[in-house]
């Protein structure tokens, strides 16, 4: 019985992908309290890049 459940485990976890790096830089972008945005605003400052929306992550200078 436990060799079962582990083989119907492991065949379906075996074709799930890791975490993108994509998904991940927009995740660190958060983390930063930064938005995702195409332009940053006057007041802002690129820090970064979001991937997975092909933006720039933007801070507030005076957080920087």
């Amino acid at each position: 019985m436990k060799i079962s459940v582990l083989f119907v485990s492991f065949f379906f976890l075996a074709p799930v992908p890791p975490v993108k790096c994509a998904m991940r830089d927009t995740y660190n972008c958060f983390l930063k309290k930064g938005n995702c945005r195409f332009e940053c605003h006057e007041f802002e400052k690129p820090v970064g890049f979001c991937t997975k929306l092909k933006a720039n992550c933007c801070m507030l200078k005076s957080e920087i």
